[in-house]
């Protein structure tokens, strides 16, 4: 990925869909195999693949309440 576009998710906030303690995450480093997500409530640190962070089912852009269901 171009240097350019990665200080630009950098940063870039992102909401679990599973129920955990762990739900709202920043960006912190861009890895080989996808991110490098910090949970901003617990410090909580996890790689996420690319992939993986395109499931809506997963994961939501920016930081939302989640309704039960």
């Amino acid at each position: 990925m171009p240097p350019s576009k990665q200080s630009f998710i950098v940063g870039g906030k992102w909401t679990a869909t599973a129920p955990s303690a762990h739900r709202h995450f920043e960006i912190i480093a861009v890895t080989n195999d996808g991110f490098e997500l910090r949970c901003v409530v617990s410090d909580h640190r996890q790689t996420v693949k690319r992939t993986d962070l395109r499931d809506r089912q997963r994961w939501l852009s920016g930081w939302r309440a989640i309704t039960s269901r």
